[in-house]
């Protein structure tokens, strides 16, 4: 018997598996040969300036700061959990400052520095994903003391490194967190960078709230003497040749996706409990085209089976190789029935994982053994699973 309202929901859940998500969380990586190009684009208004003291400086008359980055970024996947970036960032400031009595309206702009990122996703723990994450930043500028032009930021390369993690929960929402040690520059002290969001994810659209945290290491070589450290031109900011660094930054983002590939970011942010650079705000805008390696789109058409039958893993047995799921004869449920199980994460991914055949069936569930595996991830509590093949 076709029960046609949980044929609808596998048709659903199948069309919504080839659409792109809108939320990766920090932890996902391409599959191997998969590819994403994305640009980004980053306005920050200065609302004032806080010095390595944590005194407050505020602006005078009609002095401001803004400055404007685009990113533009590469990833491929080299192998299925081993992902690569390369990219390039571009920079504009716009510095006012009043000195003596005079205004003085200051621009810089130029390619900053190329970007080489890294990204190993470990094996997946139930709903807990890590993965150890590796970041290069080459710096094409150098600033020279004393000189009139106004500086495009620090110079110097920046190396970080760390590990980020997600959780998925049964609602299929997100905890997102990374944490990382960062050397900025030979000019500046080492730092932790941390972050950390929840999300909210529908099916085409995300919502998110996190904070990020910059927490300086104090390892500045100027610290005991500030006066002596060499001077730039920063026009208005103290966003650059800060002493100490740190901040925290609140944030609430809107994500969308747009057919198969597209994904579009934003996010705004306001950063406080600062020292030694400025509070301000800050506005983002990302678009993101991502495509899939070959084998991954195949896996994604074994996912457009459609069935008449449609359950959730409630149980495992000690041997993991039998399990209980919520459906029965009153479902259409029949001793013998093949059950195939699918690996489904509101992110592209609805994968054929492994199948069986009931063994025993009650009036609302039955027991299924697994007879074959096709994937490393492994059938678990909450796993889809269905029966009923109607159409392939």
């Amino acid at each position: 018997m076709i029960n046609y309202k949980t044929l609808l929901l596998a048709s659903i859940w199948s069309t919504f598996s080839f659409g792109q998500a809108s939320y990766l969380p920090f932890s996902t990586t391409l599959d191997k040969g998969g590819n994403e190009a994305s640009v980004k684009g980053t306005y920050w208004q200065s609302q004032t300036r806080i010095n390595s003291d944590g005194e407050e400086v505020p602006f005078v008359d009609n002095e401001s700061f803004q400055k404007v980055d685009v990113e533009l970024l590469v990833k491929y996947g080299l192998t299925d959990d081993l992902e690569m970036g390369v990219g390039a960032l571009y920079r504009q400031n716009l510095s006012v400052e009043v000195v003596g009595n005079e205004e003085e309206n200051l621009t810089s702009n130029g390619v900053k520095s190329g970007i080489f990122q890294l990204k190993y996703s470990l094996p997946r723990e139930g709903r807990w994903q890590f993965a150890a994450e590796v970041s290069f930043l080459k710096d094409f500028i150098s600033n020279s003391e004393g000189s009139k032009d106004l500086v495009l930021g620090d110079d110097g390369d920046s190396t970080s490194f760390g590990l980020s993690g997600s959780y998925r929960f049964p609602s299929m929402n997100f905890i997102s967190g990374r944490v990382h040690y960062r050397n900025p520059s030979s000019a500046l002290s080492s730092e932790v960078v941390s972050s950390a969001e929840y999300v909210l994810l529908w099916k085409r659209v995300s919502l998110l709230g996190g904070v990020e945290n910059v927490t300086s290491l104090n390892q500045d070589p100027y610290d005991d003497d500030p006066s002596e450290k060499p001077s730039v031109n920063t026009g208005s900011t103290y966003l650059y040749n800060s002493i100490n660094r740190s901040w925290t930054a609140p944030y609430i983002g809107f994500n969308f996706s747009l057919g198969d590939h597209w994904r579009v970011e934003t996010r705004a942010e306001t950063r406080l409990n600062t020292v030694s650079s400025d509070k301000g705000s800050a506005f983002s805008l990302m678009i993101a085209r991502r495509n899939s390696a070959p084998r991954a789109l195949e896996q994604k058409r074994q996912a457009f089976k459609q069935y008449s039958i449609d359950a959730r893993v409630v149980k495992l047995t000690k041997s993991k190789s039998s399990v209980i799921i919520d459906v029965g004869l009153s479902q259409g449920m029949e001793k013998g029935s093949k059950v195939d199980f699918y690996h489904f994460d509101y992110l592209g991914g609805n994968e054929l994982i492994a199948s069986g055949y009931t063994v025993r069936v009650g009036t609302s569930k039955s027991m299924v053994k697994i007879t074959k595996r096709y994937s490393k991830k492994q059938v678990q509590d909450g796993t889809i699973a269905r029966s009923g093949l109607v159409k392939e």
